[in-house]
């Protein structure tokens, strides 16, 4: 419109679009939707497998615990179970023994019996490998542990098997380096481990066994390598499992029910050591691992190395050690055994060798010897024949007998003990056991020396395990001079002849059994039976000499004093206020 009121000319609107920002746009809120649905559903997801995954876990939490319940279950069940068979299996041995020793049946019957003697030791030996499997997997197995020179336990192990593998055409090489391989383990259980390491070695060999022992940054590693078929990659970790075989054919690793190699690899676990099979394809290698220690401080030199117990004895039995006056003859034809043991004795007491049964005769006559050590397989002349010879011969019959050998059998150990030996250990044997036997042996004959040369007049020679015809003999010489012990004239010859021996023999006799001349034991035994008479104070003293055949007084006096320490005299007043003190 103008000024005049007139309408002007006319204008087209303006049309504004003001955009909307992106987030407010529709394909925004798509995405914000789809954001949001994303979320959710990975929320649910993650939450869902969450409480799926601790579900599992407290499942298999329960199952595992269930399991190791059923499995304690089942391993108290199988311990009472092996319990109960230990009971029928002894009284199935028991009498079975009872009947071959006594040979009591018919000839036809021999090889049935023998048949279940033999099933019976094998049911006894897997029955007490089963029990260890239960202690170690209950963790029952208490170990007692000890420094150990397991350089020493092989060579010795080595030594015991020589024989097994000689006769199975064997070649057995052991390579131990340093000298001495410290451990902290326990000796029995260790035995276990090796025992059954190099038996597996022999069993699958074909032509060599090797073992190799040394030192790996802090740990003792022993391979034991074998030439036969090696075990398949796939069943390298199997055959450690219980009750678990691997067959070659018809030989199957851990023989028996399985347990072996299970056992041994549990033992090596509780000492903190490693059993593995090695990845050599080329033959089988089982390799053990133990952690080293250093030298213990106790370890003696070879030339101070002494047992224990030989320290604890009297001051006569040290000085007799220290001089080593006590002579030890070692019968082997292996000579690597022979002097292993030598090497071994050698500290305590003086060794000689024989290489058969007949240089051993020769030596038993030529030297002074206390005491033997054999074994049963020799060529020429065996073993038991040698038993048997030393115990017939009068010169030497006193001398003990102790077996080593590699037979097993209940049949070899009677055989050995009726042939006349004190000891039959088995080999392998452990060497601080043999000491201990050969100890306890010599100790026995001290005591009976000890005895002979006291006051008492009655005494169980049985007690002192002498062979049955030497305590036959000081049974006959003990009651022939008691009978004529006022006869002053009673002599060396009177009685040589009274046990029909030559005066010679007899002589070499009593100095070799009670370490005395024939003279002195009868001076010996006419003081003990006045040292009697005179406690009992009904006699004089002149009564007394007479009575027991000394004819001088002064020097009944003097004898007597010599081994009482006091005059008849004193020693009756001294036992008539021993009687007054007790009868207050």
């Amino acid at each position: 419109m103008g000024v005049d009121g007139s309408l002007g000319e006319e204008h087209r609107p303006l049309q504004i679009v003001v955009s909307q920002h992106f987030y407010a746009t529709p394909l925004a809120l798509t995405i914000y939707f789809v954001v949001i649905i994303l979320i959710v559903v990975a929320s649910v997801y993650y939450f869902t497998e969450r409480t799926l995954r601790r579900r599992k876990a407290e499942q298999a939490a329960y199952q595992n615990a269930r399991e190791m319940e059923l499995f304690n279950e089942r391993v108290m069940f199988f311990a009472h179970v092996i319990h109960e068979i230990k009971t029928p299996i002894t009284l199935i041995r028991t009498p079975l023994h009872n009947i071959l020793g006594e040979h009591r049946y018919d000839e036809s019957m021999a090889d049935d019996l023998q048949a279940i003697s033999r099933s019976a030791d094998y049911l006894t030996d897997l029955v007490n490998e089963l029990l260890d499997y239960v202690r170690t997997e209950r963790r029952g197995y208490v170990l007692e542990c000890t420094d150990l020179d397991l350089a020493d336990m092989l060579r010795s192990l080595c030594m015991s098997f020589s024989d097994t593998a000689h006769c199975r055409n064997l070649r057995l090489d052991c390579n131990i380096e340093p000298e001495h391989l410290w451990v902290r383990a326990d000796r029995r259980a260790i035995r276990k481990v090796l025992n059954n390491l190099l038996s597996n070695a022999l069993k699958y060999a074909d032509q060599s066994i090797t073992v190799s022992a040394g030192i790996e940054g802090n740990n003792v590693v022993v391979v034991f390598a074998n030439d036969g078929k090696p075990v398949p990659q796939e069943y390298r970790q199997e055959i450690f499992k219980p009750f678990k075989q691997y067959r070659d054919g018809e030989r199957a690793y851990s023989g028996g029910v399985g347990i072996g190699l299970s056992l041994a690899r549990n033992l090596t676990d509780m000492h903190g050591g490693t059993l593995t099979l090695s990845n050599n394809l080329a033959q089988t290698e089982f390799v053990l691992t133990l952690p080293h220690i250093s030298v213990p401080q106790t370890e003696l030199s070879p030339e101070e190395e002494r047992p224990e117990h030989l320290s604890e004895h009297s001051d006569d039995s040290e000085e007799e050690n220290n001089d080593r006056s006590t002579t030890i003859l070692i019968v082997d034809d292996n000579n690597e055994l022979a002097e292993y043991l030598k090497r071994k004795l050698q500290p305590s007491y003086t060794v000689i060798t024989a290489a058969d049964a007949e240089r051993a005769l020769v030596r038993l006559k030529e030297s002074n010897v206390d005491l033997v050590l054999t074994d049963l397989s020799m060529p020429g002349i065996g073993g038991l024949e040698l038993c048997h010879r030393i115990r017939a011969d009068i010169e030497i019959s006193h001398t003990p007998i102790v077996v080593l050998s590699a037979r097993s059998s209940v049949e070899s150990k009677i055989a050995a003990m009726e042939a006349g030996a004190n000891i039959y250990l088995e080999k392998p044997f452990d060497m601080d056991y043999l000491r201990s036997c050969i100890h306890n042996i010599l100790e026995r004959r001290t005591l009976m020396r000890s005895a002979f040369r006291s006051s008492v007049v009655d005494y169980d020679l049985h007690a002192f395990e002498l062979p049955k015809r030497e305590e036959e003999m000081l049974i006959k010489l003990d009651k022939y001079v008691i009978d004529n012990i006022s006869d002053s004239n009673l002599s060396c010859e009177e009685l040589a002849s009274h046990l029909n021996m030559s005066q010679s023999t007899f002589i070499r006799k009593i100095r070799k059994l009670l370490d005395t001349t024939p003279n002195n034991y009868i001076r010996t035994k006419r003081l003990a039976v006045a040292a009697q008479m005179l406690a009992r104070g009904s006699d004089t003293i002149s009564d007394v000499y007479y009575a027991v055949g000394f004819t001088n007084s002064s020097y009944f006096a003097k004898c007597f004093k010599e081994i009482y320490g006091m005059s008849p005299a004193e020693y009756m007043k001294k036992a008539s206020g021993s009687v007054a003190d007790n009868t207050k």
